[in-house]
């Protein structure tokens, strides 16, 4: 699933992602998020949220929520964004695989494997945009 605000970026991961073979989800906001992540057929193998002002103040929350609600799955997260710092801190401290993306589109794209253990997993379950 990508979480950003900003539409036309939230397009243009979607895209990106779709191009190389990736399920994706996409939501703009915190509650869409919290609603698809809540969903019986929400599984998600990885996370890729553009971290915001309260993500931040609730880094630890949003960490222990996503570990609930995704008990199955235990996806992997790649921040980025203002709070990322944060929510990365709070991720190692639950023993969650999370990594900040990197600018480049080549090395997004090696962690995204890396994190998946290299293989082509869905990065959602469904498809919505």
């Amino acid at each position: 699933m990508v979480l950003h605000h900003d539409r036309p970026l939230l397009r243009t991961y979607a895209m990106l992602l779709e191009r190389y073979g990736y399920e994706v989800a996409t939501v703009d906001s915190v509650m869409q998020m919290i609603l698809k992540l809540e969903a019986p057929e929400g599984c998600f193998d990885l996370l890729f949220v553009e971290c915001s002002p309260e993500l931040r103040q609730n880094s630890a929350n949003f960490v222990r929520f996503v570990q609930e609600t995704q008990a199955h799955s235990h996806p992997a997260l790649i921040l980025n964004g203002v709070g990322a710092y944060d929510v990365l801190q709070a991720a190692k401290q639950e023993g969650v695989a999370a990594a900040c993306k990197p600018q480049d589109v080549d090395e997004f794209m090696s962690l995204l494997a890396a994190m998946l253990n290299g293989q082509r997993r869905r990065f959602a379950q469904g498809k919505s945009a």
